[in-house]
């Protein structure tokens, strides 16, 4: 494994909240349990880059094990903006979890501006 492939690991479990699983993670997700998501990372040479299904089944092999939403994460060579791919229907769900969470958090506010005339 290049130095390369860990430090992407390492970057993507970070964001997403958590630490590169390491050596350990056969059979699991790369990222630790911390990560709310089932979570392979890739990094490719080939343009564009591409997300094999390969991955797409390892990553939702991942998540059911570990009861989580899978989630494949690629990056190509010097790639400083990688994509993601998911089920649509989690994204759906964690975009409308999002959204909630964002109106109340509004609400919040505008209740304290109130409160504080």
């Amino acid at each position: 494994m290049s130095a390369a492939w860990k430090d992407l690991e390492l970057r993507i479990c970070r964001a997403l909240g958590g630490e590169r699983r390491g050596p350990t993670g056969r059979e699991m997700s790369d990222c630790t349990d911390g990560v709310p998501f089932a979570v392979q990372v890739k990094r490719s040479r080939r343009i564009g880059p591409p997300v094999l299904s390969k991955w797409i089944q390892q990553a939702k092999a991942d998540a059911k094990k570990e009861s989580k939403p899978w989630l494949v994460v690629v990056a190509g060579h010097n790639d400083r903006k990688p994509i993601v791919t998911m089920d649509f229907w989690s994204y759906v769900a964690e975009r409308n979890e999002l959204l909630r969470l964002r109106r109340l958090l509004v609400m919040s506010e505008v209740e304290e501006i109130t409160q504080d005339e």
